[in-house]
């Protein structure tokens, strides 16, 4: 970057143009680094483009890259930023206080916050089965449980691409879980207890729950990327949510699977040292809740600038994935 007072070069404002759009367009390149980095990447239009060293940066140029790194922080915070427009005539030097200056801070916050997704630039969807609108059922269990019951749920993306958009965006797989007791006994008090408390929790690019498990650190193995534990002296009755894909890579330097499977076990460990059975049998109904965080909405969400007619507005584009489910099972 150019010297503090010493005017904007073409290598300049490729450089913070490189950053942006690592974010905001096909990415798949750390900018800062140069490597391979598939968390990098909105798949979005993109309008700034680079110029040459022989050429005087025009103030369309500027509004382009700055348009770019609105559509980004817009996305991220929900808010817009405080950012200069460039006028024509301006003298652009390099300083704390210079557009240029602005423009690369920006562009580096947007780099470390990029799998943030503002109020607004984001919706809520029912898990889908088919693209003309189908909806999942909600798996449920009815009756009792003295051991372990599970089940499945696979997400599936008509391509790896498609599948690492959706996360880097700040795309997020979520579940609950309710249990409604047919029995009146401390623990199903409990277990009723433990799926409420444990919320809503999502699956995304970034690390959630009580495991150090998100989409780019997936296997071919099972991993436990949440685990809600009961009371004492319940403590060993347990929900875990895991997770794996299905075949294939997905790391930041390869992502080449499609699908995302989700395997959810209620491990009833507790033994009830009291009477003959039933005992102290957990026994309901028990609903597993699935739904999607993805960027956009039904309506659409316009990217800057705003065009006029018969040019056809930009807007946020995510392909949302498909689900399947296995029925909960066990004893």
């Amino acid at each position: 970057m150019a010297a503090v007072g010493s005017t904007i070069s073409a290598s300049d404002y490729n450089t913070i143009r490189n950053k942006i759009i690592a974010v905001m367009g096909a990415g798949g390149t750390n900018p800062n680094t140069g490597s391979t980095d598939l968390s990098f990447g909105y798949n979005q239009t993109i309008n700034s483009v680079a110029v040459s060293s022989a050429s005087t940066i025009a103030k369309s140029q500027f509004d382009n890259l700055r348009f770019d790194i609105l559509n980004a922080k817009l996305h991220q915070d929900g808010t817009t930023p405080t950012i200069t427009t460039v006028n024509v005539g301006d003298v652009i030097n390099y300083s704390a206080t210079s557009p240029v200056f602005q423009y690369e801070t920006i562009s580096d916050q947007a780099i470390a916050n990029r799998f943030n997704i503002g109020s607004g630039y984001y919706s809520l969807a029912a898990a889908q089965t088919s693209y003309t609108g189908a909806t999942l059922t909600p798996p449920t269990f009815v009756g009792g449980w003295s051991s372990s019951i599970s089940n499945e749920i696979t997400v599936t993306w008509p391509s790896s691409s498609a599948m690492r958009y959706f996360f880097n965006t700040g795309g997020r797989i979520r579940f609950s879980c309710s249990f409604v007791p047919s029995l009146a006994n401390s623990q199903n008090t409990v277990w009723q207890n433990t799926l409420a408390n444990a919320g809503t929790q999502s699956f995304g690019a970034i690390s959630s729950g009580s495991g150090a498990v998100n989409f780019y650190n997936l296997t071919t193995s099972f991993q436990t990327w949440y685990t809600a534990v009961s009371s004492a002296p319940y403590s060993s009755n347990q929900w875990l949510l895991q997770v794996r894909v299905s075949s294939g890579n997905c790391t930041t330097s390869s992502v080449t699977a499609t699908s995302i499977v989700f395997r959810f076990v209620w491990n009833d460990g507790y033994t009830d040292p009291g009477g003959p059975p039933p005992g102290d049998l957990a026994q309901g109904t028990l609903t597993l809740s699935i739904d999607e965080q993805y960027a956009g909405s039904p309506a659409g969400i316009s990217l800057l600038p705003t065009v006029s007619p018969p040019t056809v507005q930009p807007a946020w584009t995510v392909t949302r994935p498909l689900y399947t489910a296995t029925s909960i099972t066990g004893s």
